[in-house]
């Protein structure tokens, strides 16, 4: 027949036609030198009767090695920093009736409210008197909170704007920290005459 096949079922139409699919991306040469070498760790463990500690190195390797390296450099718990602008006459009396670590640990406890939605998140009256013609100027007070609670506040702030159910306005990380602060320090909203 004229239009017979002239080649083996199943064998390959070209030589020089690549495979289907994803090419190999090839590594970079000091990330493929560290694989080499940690190939060769593993190697070698295993002939000095470690396999628990080769299978450890297998694990980096494998397809939940990113998570777990991901995870060992920014661990839960781990501590940020995190500035809040307010005025001068607030932050001087947290910083009179507590200790660094301590407002750490309230603004912790107040973030896990305001997860759990049990925060009272109050707006700030507006207030037109500049600060300097009231003697008061504006500072920033550095904290510490956990990381991990840090990020959940920022994405539930922006899922709520998102939303259209933000409370109060410029609703962030900063507005909530500042308010957890002033709920327990009695300032601002949280004043019985709201005058501090």
């Amino acid at each position: 027949m004229d239009n017979a096949p002239t080649r083996p079922r199943g064998a390959p139409r070209s030589k020089r036609r690549s495979p289907r699919g994803p090419r190999p991306v090839a590594r970079d040469p000091r990330t493929q030198h560290h694989h080499d070498n940690l190939i060769a760790a593993t190697a070698f463990l295993r002939d000095q009767d470690k396999p628990e500690l080769a299978g450890s190195i297998d694990y980096v390797l494998g397809p939940d090695g990113p998570a777990f390296l991901k995870d060992l450099a920014n661990p839960s718990g781990m501590k940020v920093p995190l500035t809040i602008s307010m005025r001068d006459s607030r932050v001087r009396i947290m910083k009179d009736q507590t200790s660094p670590v301590e407002r750490d640990r309230i603004l912790n406890a107040g973030f896990e409210a305001f997860l759990a939605g049990e925060f009272d998140l109050r707006k700030e009256k507006e207030d037109r008197t500049p600060l300097t013609a009231s003697g008061d100027v504006r500072r920033v007070l550095t904290t510490n909170p956990d990381a991990d609670l840090q990020a959940r506040v920022s994405q539930r702030c922006r899922d709520l704007k998102e939303a259209g159910k933000a409370t109060v306005p410029r609703l962030s990380l900063g507005t909530v920290a500042a308010a957890v602060l002033y709920q327990h320090f009695g300032l601002g909203p949280y004043a019985s005459d709201d005058g501090a």
